[in-house]
C-alpha cells in the first residue's frame, strides 16, 4: 500500500463518551465538543490534503493511562473528524476499505492517523 498521509491528533474520545441522551434527544457531550475543536485545530495545522478513491486508515493509539479500553471505540470520532475536515470523502465502504486501530507505545498520549491507498483486488 502507498502511504498518502500521516497526521497526529490528541487521543480520541471513545464512542461511549461522544453523546448524551436526554429529554431533548441525543446531543454531543461537552467532552466530545472540546475534543472536536482541539483535534480539528491540530489537524488544520498539519495542512491535510483531501484524498480520493478507496483508502485504508490506520490509527496508532497511545493511551493517556493504563485503563482498559477498546481500540475500536476510538475509531468513530477520528473517522468523523476526517470527513468533517474533508480529508476523506466519506467513511462509507466505497471510500474506506478498512480501519485498523492498534495500540502503540509512544512518548505522549495521542493518535497518529495513517492514510494509504487501498490496493484493488485483481
Amino acid at each position: 500500500m502507498t502511504e498518502l498521509a500521516r497526521y497526529a491528533i490528541p487521543f480520541p474520545v471513545s464512542v461511549n463518551a461522544m453523546y448524551d441522551r436526554g429529554r431533548g434527544g441525543v446531543r454531543k457531550t461537552d467532552r466530545y465538543k472540546a475534543w472536536i475543536t482541539e483535534a480539528g485545530w491540530e489537524l488544520r495545522i498539519q495542512r491535510p490534503r483531501p484524498t480520493s478513491g478507496p483508502v485504508t486508515v490506520g490509527l496508532e493509539l497511545t493511551a493517556p493511562d493504563d485503563r482498559r479500553r477498546d481500540a475500536d471505540n476510538c475509531a468513530k470520532s477520528v473517522m468523523d473528524l476526517l470527513v468533517t475536515h474533508r480529508v476523506i470523502t466519506d467513511d462509507a465502504c466505497q471510500f474506506v476499505r478498512w480501519v485498523k486501530p492498534e495500540w502503540v507505545k509512544g512518548e505522549k498520549p495521542g493518535c497518529v492517523i495513517v492514510i494509504a491507498r487501498a490496493e484493488e483486488a485483481s
